[in-house]
């Protein structure tokens, strides 16, 4: 978790971020580039009985930031993935549960804004073109995991922003997710198999971290901040698992060795073309982002 003071625009601004894996980190990198004041609070596991001393923490760093009026929470956290379990997703949600009650215990009346990363994955797994008016419809318990959250937090927050991001991929960070594609890069240097959970001709969106994470950053420091929103973070463009080991065979020069398992999660998963998803949202091109990845693991 990550306290940060930034100003902004002539005004001082206060950001709490939980959770700095593929999205988190992206989100944190964006807020970086106002140079801001930060602070690390460490957790050491995600168990409830870590929450009060977290929050004397967080209190203290309030206190030293001087914060006096409403703070954006950005809750990007959570350890489980689309075949998670009932016991892992009930476990995740009991800490965000309990995460969101000491929050309002000891920011009362603050009128604090909540950022919540979702999944329109998890949501809206087997459904096609996908749009805003499409109601979701989660098949796992990680999708009705992300929807119990999207549901609590807007009825306990009146300003909270949903972002629903669709597949995402990101640099390659040691001990960090990198979604599919950034894992095939890297398994074709190193000419290891790549276990793929899906079929060849499974359809997907995918949009990089990076994306997501700037225009989270953005909306977090926007003037114009509205009761609550709900944002679809996709491309309009599905692309084939096939289609995405020939895109990086083509750039990597290297032989993948692939093998494909769970049918149950081969499932297409799309998104309406040109559809307005949200202002100020423009994903870089597929391509072009995969390259800008492929020369950052060579170092270039």
């Amino acid at each position: 978790m990550r306290i940060f003071r930034l100003n902004t625009n002539g005004s001082s601004r206060t950001v709490g971020l939980i959770g700095e894996g593929l999205i988190g980190s992206a989100i944190a990198a964006s807020l970086n580039r106002h140079q801001p004041v930060s602070s690390d609070i460490h957790f050491p596991s995600y168990h409830q009985n870590d929450l009060d001393r977290v929050w004397t923490t967080v209190n203290e760093y309030l206190l030293k930031f001087k914060t006096s009026g409403a703070v954006d929470w950005i809750w990007s956290a959570g350890k489980a993935g689309l075949l998670a379990s009932e016991e892992e997703c009930a476990r995740e949600f009991s800490f965000f549960e309990a995460f969101l009650d000491r929050l309002f215990q000891h920011r009362n009346n603050c009128n604090d804004r909540l950022h919540l990363v979702s999944s329109a994955g998890g949501l809206y797994e087997g459904q096609r073109l996908v749009t805003h008016q499409t109601k979701p419809a989660p098949t796992k318990a990680y999708g009705h995991l992300k929807l119990r959250m999207e549901d609590r937090a807007g009825a306990q927050f009146k300003h909270c922003h949903i972002y629903r991001p669709t597949s995402v991929f990101g640099a390659f960070k040691p001990g960090h997710r990198m979604g599919l594609i950034t894992t095939l890069m890297v398994n074709a240097y190193q000419q290891k198999t790549t276990l793929v959970w899906g079929a060849p001709s499974t359809l997907r969106d995918y949009v990089s971290a990076t994306d997501i994470g700037q225009f989270i950053g953005g909306a977090v420091l926007s003037e114009t901040k509205g009761n609550s929103t709900t944002h679809i973070l996709a491309s309009g463009k599905p692309t084939s698992t096939q289609e995405i080991v020939h895109l990086i065979q083509a750039i990597t020069q290297k032989q993948l060795y692939l093998r494909f398992v769970d049918a149950t999660n081969s499932a297409d998963i799309t998104f309406a073309k040109n559809n307005d998803y949200s202002p100020h949202w423009q994903p870089e091109n597929l391509e072009t982002t995969v390259r800008h990845i492929h020369h950052q693991l060579l170092g270039l």
